[in-house]
C-alpha cells in the first residue's frame, strides 16, 4: 500500500502561472522519496500540496488509500520541518518539543521528550533557549518537534540550506543514520544533488513543474532519462558532444566536429541520425596525443584540493571536463589527449534530448 499518491496533480497560480503540470507519483510506505530540481521547479508547492497548505487546481491527493484533497492540514496526520526552525524564542528546548503535545492532550509526554531527545543527542541541550544553540542544533529541535508528534508521513522542506557547510554535512549524515532506524514515511525537499543522493531511497526530478525520472540514486545517476537528469547530477557535471552516428569500414562510429572514435559493441544506439555523447569527467582520461580520441587546448585549470578539473576546448566552443592526478601537469594553452571510457558512454537524441537506447551486453 503507498503512504501517498498524487494522481494528476496540477498548480497554476495568478496569471496562469503554471508550477505543477500533471504530477502522479506515488510514495511507498517507510519510503524516503526526495524531491529534487531547480530552483522554481516545483518541490515546495508539491509539499505544500500534501500538506494541505496549497490546494491543487486539479488531481487528488491520497494518503494511505483516503482521498485528503479537501482535507486541513491538521487531519492528515503529517509533520513538517522548514527551512527556517521557527521554534518559540522564550521557551526550552524542553518546552518547545512539549508544546503540541500538550496542546492535543497527549499522555507520557515525559517519556516522548526523553526518547525523542535521546535519538536526536539532544540530552544535553533540553533546559537551553532558542538564541543559545547553533543553527544546526536549532534545525535538529526542529526535527524532533516533528517526530516527537509521531507523524503518518514526515516532509522536509530544505532543512539544512541554511546551515554552514560543516554543520550542514554532519546533520546530513545524522539524518541517513536516523532514517534506517525509524518507519518514518519522508518526503525530502532539496536542490543539492548530493543530499538527495546520500538521504534517498528513491529520487524524484522535477523541472519547470515537470516530473523528469523517479529511480533510485543509482538509475538516476547511471541510466538519466534525459539531458537535464544528466547534467543536474554529479559534480563537475555530464559533458555533451553534439555529433552523429556513422558506418565506417563497416563498424559504427560516433563522429563529431573535433574527432571520431569507434564504438564498443554494447554501447551501439539503436537509433541513427545526430546525437548527443555524454560522458562523465571521470570517464575522460588525458592520454597521449597519439593515442587520443580529441586533443584539445586546456582552457582552464582549477585546484579543488582532493582533484583537479582540467577544461580542454576541442573547438566549435565545446568544453570537456576532465581529473588530472597532478594540478601542476597541465596549465592553460596546453596541447591535450582525451580518451573516453567505451563503456561509460550515454547518448541523447539531438532534437528531444531523451536517452538513447543501445545494444544490450
Amino acid at each position: 500500500m503507498a503512504a501517498v499518491a498524487f494522481v494528476n496533480l496540477c498548480k497554476i497560480f495568478a496569471r496562469h502561472h503554471v508550477v505543477i503540470r500533471d504530477l502522479s507519483l506515488t510514495i511507498e510506505s517507510g519510503e524516503t522519496l526526495v524531491l529534487v530540481g531547480p530552483s522554481g521547479s516545483g518541490k515546495t508547492t508539491t509539499l505544500r500540496l500534501l500538506a494541505g497548505l496549497e490546494h491543487p487546481t486539479a488531481g487528488r491527493v491520497f494518503i494511505h488509500d483516503s482521498d485528503v484533497t479537501d482535507l486541513p492540514p491538521h487531519r492528515r496526520g503529517i509533520a513538517m520541518v522548514f527551512q527556517n526552525p521557527a521554534l518559540i524564542p522564550h521557551k526550552t528546548v524542553r518546552a518547545n518539543l512539549e508544546f503540541g503535545l500538550r496542546l492535543k492532550g497527549v499522555d507520557r509526554i515525559a517519556e516522548r521528550v526523553r526518547q525523542t531527545a535521546a535519538t536526536l543527542h539532544l540530552d544535553n541541550l533540553l533546559d537551553r533557549k532558542p538564541h543559545e544553540l547553533s543553527g544546526g542544533e536549532k534545525q535538529r529541535v526542529a526535527l524532533a518537534r516533528a517526530m516527537i508528534r509521531e507523524p503518518a508521513i514526515l516532509l522536509l522542506d530544505e532543512p539544512l540550506s541554511n546551515l554552514d557547510p560543516p554543520q550542514r554535512l554532519l546533520l546530513r549524515s545524522e539524518l541517513a543514520q536516523l532514517k534506517q532506524k525509524l518507519e518514518f514515511t519522508m518526503l525530502y525537499v532539496t536542490h543539492d544533488q548530493e543530499e538527495a543522493m546520500s538521504l534517498a531511497d528513491r529520487i524524484a526530478v522535477l523541472d519547470q513543474g515537470t516530473l523528469r525520472q523517479v529511480g533510485t540514486p543509482t538509475e538516476i545517476y547511471g541510466h538519466p532519462t534525459d539531458t537535464f537528469v544528466a547534467g543536474f547530477f554529479g559534480t563537475p557535471p555530464m559533458n555533451f558532444i553534439s555529433g552523429r552516428f556513422a558506418e565506417l569500414a563497416g563498424r559504427k562510429h560516433f563522429v563529431f566536429d573535433a574527432g571520431q572514435f569507434e564504438l564498443h559493441e554494447n554501447s551501439v544506439p539503436l537509433k541513427n541520425g545526430d546525437a548527443l555523447l555524454g560522458i562523465r569527467p571521470q570517464d575522460v582520461a588525458l592520454e597521449a596525443l597519439d593515442r587520443a580520441d580529441v586533443i584539445g587546448i586546456v582552457q582552464l585549470v582549477e585546484f579543488l584540493g582532493q582533484q583537479t578539473v582540467v577544461h580542454v576546448d576541442i573547438g566549435n566552443e565545446c568544453v570537456v571536463k576532465t581529473f588530472a592526478a597532478r594540478p601542476d601537469l597541465h596549465k592553460a594553452g596546453d596541447k591535450v589527449g582525451l580518451r573516453f571510457s567505451r563503456h561509460q558512454l550515454h547518448f541523447f537524441d539531438a532534437a528531444s534530448k531523451r536517452r538513447l537506447a543501445v545494444t544490450a551486453n
